[in-house]
């Protein structure tokens, strides 16, 4: 449909239609990478939390090494 994403983006006082898609596509890739790094640092803490809590436990002698 290049007829329509040209309009919007002459609308939006962009040059050529390709051109907002490509921007689009930027936006949307900074925004996948962006909730890719927060579920990794969750997943880290979740990870240190966990490795601590076991090694509380084993130092306790409530877990076997």
């Amino acid at each position: 449909m290049p007829g329509f994403s040209n309009k919007v983006a002459n609308y939006l006082g962009i040059g050529r239609g390709a051109d907002l898609i490509f921007y689009i596509w930027i936006v949307l890739s900074m925004l996948a990478l962006a909730s890719l790094y927060i579920t990794f640092s969750k997943q880290e803490r979740q990870i240190t939390h966990l490795t601590r809590a076991l090694a509380l436990h084993q130092a306790q002698g409530k877990i076997a090494p």
